[in-house]
């Protein structure tokens, strides 16, 4: 239907489904894909596919159609935490507390799931039909292979909310 965002890799789109009538927010990235990695990035949509918690945002479908990736998810119609509460916002404590709950439970549950996030930041917390928090952008999730280490990999994420031990 339009434009709706653009990050560094991709441009979002509001979608509607032909026959059911639903939205849906349609991430296209800015790539080609080869075999390898179209096959790579197949299977990191099937594990945000698994991803099925109240504050993280549902992917709904992944295809790759003349090389070029797309990833089909639910569509968070309030906008980001950013929108929101622009730069200079006094936001009420309250206010605070219940989004620090809700992106709290979306980071132990990806946590449980041996995954960690790397990009947590206002941009990619989107807020649902609700207001509720849902956490989105996974581009930079890593699967954890131990509960006990990480393993040694690039940085990754934005650097102005990147942990410190990261950099």
């Amino acid at each position: 239907l339009r434009l709706i965002g653009r990050g560094s890799i991709a441009d979002v789109y509001l979608g509607e489904h032909l026959h059911l009538g639903t939205q849906a927010a349609i991430k296209v990235l800015r790539t080609h894909l080869s075999g390898e990695a179209s096959e790579q990035l197949r299977t990191e949509a099937r594990t945000m596919a698994r991803l099925v918690h109240p504050h993280i945002l549902r992917v709904i479908d992944f295809d790759v159609e003349d090389g070029i990736p797309f990833l089909i998810m639910e569509y968070a119609p309030n906008g980001t935490l950013r929108q929101r509460h622009t730069k200079g916002t006094l936001v009420p404590p309250g206010t605070i507390v219940s989004y620090v709950r809700q992106v709290a439970q979306a980071l132990q549950y990806l946590h449980q799931q041996k995954l960690i996030h790397r990009d947590v930041k206002p941009e990619n917390l989107l807020l649902g039909s609700n207001d509720e928090i849902l956490l989105t952008e996974f581009s930079s999730a890593i699967i954890v292979q131990s509960t006990r280490s990480q393993p040694t990999r690039e940085a990754a994420g934005t650097v102005t909310y990147m942990a410190p031990e990261q950099i």
